[in-house]
């Protein structure tokens, strides 16, 4: 009777061998540990780290559409996902709303694995794909209230009317889908992805084919969130990245380039690059700019075109704060500056910058 009290025993019926006693209760605390993972997973709402991927691959047959993702998402944090066509940014997206499965590596939402735990509830995570498909013989109202139905939430009436009027839609809530322009069912979709509140927002080119106004007004519904969820926002428009995100991913044939706010990436890639600047200045008199601008380090003047009441220059500067105030001050010291501008915006030489390295590193 003794022995089936055993250590010994119960090692060679749990493991297939026998192990010493110590090395056995090792084991079975860590079985332990496990299964209680596994019982428990952690709350949804507990924890700082909203989105986190590790090592996370995904391969279509011979295509490798992603590699070894890593990176993580804080609780409220609102982050631009950039990369040119085909670099991987759908595909993340779509394993993160647990559409697709990875091929390997490891999704975590609200510190729970998608691969274990599958999908996480409607009010945790909602997903706005790019070609988001609405049956169009239903109105706005319909359409949403379905979507609260299927997604089962609390109140539901409550929960269509708020987003018809946080998104601006309760002028259009009777009319057809089918009859609404590009603009407003993009709307639509936005608000059936508001319902019930998500933690976390996961939107897949919300701003394509939008004029300018709409774009203005969807920047507006996301900023007047109650509820400040974190966000993963992908977009080609690198202007409306700059505007809204705290933060930056950039991909690049399915790798992770480059992550950080803007001014860490514009120290990290254009660290000592030379950038193109226009400037014009109004002279009242003689302008002693030009010698003065030849004796500052990192600054080349590359044309200088005196018109009737000014003088309009082009520069190349090397990347740094330090030199586009020197070059300022000389500007400024006998003359009006009124035009000060980057030929190529700070984004898009970042992300031109990241891609290449990144082109450059795969190659």
């Amino acid at each position: 009777m003794e022995e089936f009290f055993s250590a010994k025993f119960w090692s060679k019926i749990v493991f297939g061998k026998n192990i010493s006693p110590d090395r056995f209760l090792e084991k079975l605390r860590a079985f332990g540990t496990m299964l209680d993972k596994m019982l428990h997973p952690p709350s949804l709402m507990s924890v700082a780290v909203a989105v986190e991927v590790r090592n996370l691959t995904r391969s279509f047959g011979r295509l490798l559409a992603i590699s070894q993702l890593n990176f993580s998402l804080a609780d409220g944090e609102v982050v631009g996902f950039l990369g040119p066509n085909g670099a991987g940014k759908t595909t993340t997206l779509k394993i993160l709303a647990g559409l697709i499965g990875a091929s390997s590596g490891e999704a975590y939402l609200g510190g729970r694995s998608i691969a274990r735990h599958g999908r996480p509830p409607h009010h945790f995570l909602s997903y706005l794909g790019e070609n988001n498909a609405m049956p169009g013989q239903a109105s706005v109202a319909q359409y949403l209230r379905l979507r609260v139905r299927l997604r089962e939430l609390d109140d539901g009436d409550r929960a269509v009317a708020n987003v018809l009027q946080l998104c601006n839609l309760t002028n259009v809530r009777h009319r057809m889908i089918a009859q609404l322009s590009h603009g407003y069912r993009r709307r639509v979709g936005l608000a059936d992805a508001l319902l019930g509140h998500p933690r976390v927002l996961l939107l897949d080119e919300p701003t394509a084919g939008l004029d300018p106004c709409q774009v203005g007004e969807l920047r507006r519904i996301l900023s007047h969130l109650p509820h400040g969820p974190t966000i993963l926002f992908s977009s080609h428009v690198l202007g409306e990245v700059d505007a809204f995100c705290h933060r930056m991913l950039i991909l690049n044939a399915g790798r992770l380039i480059a992550d950080g706010t803007r001014q860490d990436l514009c120290q990290s890639l254009l660290a000592n690059s030379w950038q193109s600047w226009h400037a014009r200045t109004l002279v009242a008199g003689g302008d002693g700019a030009v010698a003065r601008l030849a004796q500052l380090d990192g600054v080349r003047v590359e044309s200088c075109i005196r018109r009737r009441h000014g003088i309009d220059y082009v520069l190349a500067l090397q990347e740094s704060e330090t030199v586009r105030s020197n070059v300022l001050q000389a500007l400024a010291r006998d003359a009006m500056l009124v035009h000060w501008e980057r030929d190529v915006p700070l984004l898009e030489s970042i992300f031109l910058a990241a891609t290449r390295h990144g082109l450059e590193e795969t190659s």
